[in-house]
C-alpha cells in the first residue's frame, strides 16, 4: 500500500508537468532534465553510500521506486517549480511551495519505509534542498542568458 502512495505521487507529478502549459524551451527543459538528475543522484549517492546518512530498503519494490523518485519525480517537481516562476513571477512563493513539497516527498518516503534516517534529520534535508534549488535556479538562469546571447530565445 505505501509502496503504491509513492508510485501514485510520481504519476500525478509526471502527468501535472505534462498537462500544463510550457512557458520554457524545448532546451530548457532538457538542460534541466539532465543537471537535475545529475545532481540528485550524486548527492543522494554521497548521502546513502559514501556518508550512511540515509539506509536504502532492500526490498526490490521499494528500492525501484526510490529510483523512480530520483529520476522521475523530484526532477519533474522542480521543473514545475521553475516553470512557475516564469509563467507567475512570484519567485519566494514559488521556492518555499517547492521547498514544502520536497521536505513532504521525502517524508512520504520516510513513513513508506523506502528510506530510513540515520544521523539525519529535516534541518539538513532542508538545508539541501534549499542548496539544490539556488544551484539549479543559479544554473538555469546562465543556460537562459546563453540561450538568448545565441539567439534561440528572444
Amino acid at each position: 500500500m505505501k509502496f503504491l502512495i509513492s508510485m501514485n505521487l510520481s504519476l500525478i507529478i509526471m502527468v501535472t508537468f505534462f498537462a500544463l502549459p510550457k512557458r520554457l524551451h524545448i532546451l530548457e527543459h532538457v538542460f534541466l532534465w539532465m543537471v537535475l538528475v545529475f545532481t540528485i543522484t550524486s548527492t543522494t549517492s554521497v548521502i546513502v553510500d559514501n556518508v550512511d546518512f540515509w539506509t536504502l530498503s532492500d526490498k526490490v519494490n521499494l528500492h525501484s521506486t526510490f529510483k523512480l523518485v530520483q529520476m522521475v519525480g523530484l526532477p519533474l517537481l522542480i521543473q514545475l517549480f521553475i516553470e512557475r516562476i516564469y509563467s507567475k513571477g512570484k519567485r519566494l512563493v514559488s521556492f518555499f511551495s517547492c521547498l514544502i513539497l520536497l521536505l513532504l516527498f521525502e517524508s512520504i518516503l520516510i513513513w513508506s519505509g523506502i528510506i530510513e534516517h540515520t544521523n539525519w534529520n529535516f534541518f539538513f534535508s532542508f538545508i539541501l534542498w534549499v542548496a539544490l534549488l539556488l544551484l539549479i535556479m543559479g544554473m538555469h538562469y546562465l543556460f537562459r542568458k546563453q540561450l538568448s546571447k545565441e539567439g534561440v530565445l528572444s
